[in-house]
């Protein structure tokens, strides 16, 4: 301000430069509150079609177009999770739902469905040889990967669907009778696969027939067993030693 009271030209602007930069530093915050990282514990659900137990905690990726890049993924807490992408190839989506298949509308603690695996989970189908490739995974965690092949209804109960992981390596198939995923529940399970260095898991369906089934896949980060290891031998090593003393 000069002797007359009169703001000079540099004041002016020093207060509009610090509300700009305010102002974006709020927007980066806003928009990095809203995204997630990949921890142990990290649940995706991935989908043909739609579902209708979008809830808190059961937020499934309803993913309906085949040859498609989904570059926003969210866990089933619905958090968005930064760098993570989905794609979809091959094959083709049946979104006839409930009334064609009947889903797992008996999902009880009896069967081997994870508790994720909902009715509307499974009542879409992909069908067809398929790849669902998933990149952007943390390279520091292995993940449990858990799928279900159980549509076409009773008439298509005799076939059996093989599912199989590549990673860091292969970790080879496992292969379910349709009939007793439709009506046991009975799910492929992939246990502590690693991604490879680029952070990708890719999952492919295949049956003799080429129409293999798909309708859910459910990820879980969880720990490398290396890390849990030390953990256990951390453990033990302090336990030693407060009895010596």
């Amino acid at each position: 301000m000069d002797s007359k009271g009169s703001i000079k030209t540099s004041e002016k602007i020093t207060p509009s430069i610090s509300l700009v930069a305010a102002m974006g530093a709020f927007c980066c915050l806003s928009s990095s509150a809203s995204a997630a990282s990949i921890v142990v514990g990290t649940k995706i659900g991935i989908a043909p079609g739609a579902t209708v137990t979008d809830t808190a905690g059961n937020d499934w990726n309803d993913l309906a177009t085949t040859g498609t890049t989904y570059n926003t993924i969210h866990d089933l807490d619905n958090a968005t999770l930064t760098g993570v992408s989905v794609q979809f190839a091959g094959g083709s989506i049946n979104t006839a739902g409930e009334d064609n298949w009947g889903g797992l509308s008996t999902n009880t603690s009896t069967f081997n469905a994870p508790a994720e695996f909902v009715d509307s989970v499974t009542t879409d189908l992909w069908f067809n040889n398929a790849t669902i490739t998933i990149t952007g995974l943390d390279t520091g965690l292995t993940y449990n990967l858990y799928s279900v092949s159980q549509g076409g209804g009773s008439g298509f109960d005799s076939r059996d669907d093989t599912h199989s992981d590549m990673g860091d390596v292969s970790y080879g198939s496992t292969t379910v009778n349709r009939g007793d995923a439709r009506t046991t529940g009975a799910f492929h399970t992939f246990l502590d696969v690693s991604p490879d260095g680029a952070g990708t898991i890719v999952f492919t369906t295949t049956e003799l027939g080429n129409n293999p089934a798909f309708n859910g896949l459910l990820i879980e980060a969880v720990p490398e067993p290396s890390s849990t290891a030390l953990l256990g031998l951390g453990g033990l090593a302090l336990i030693l030693r407060r009895r010596r003393k």
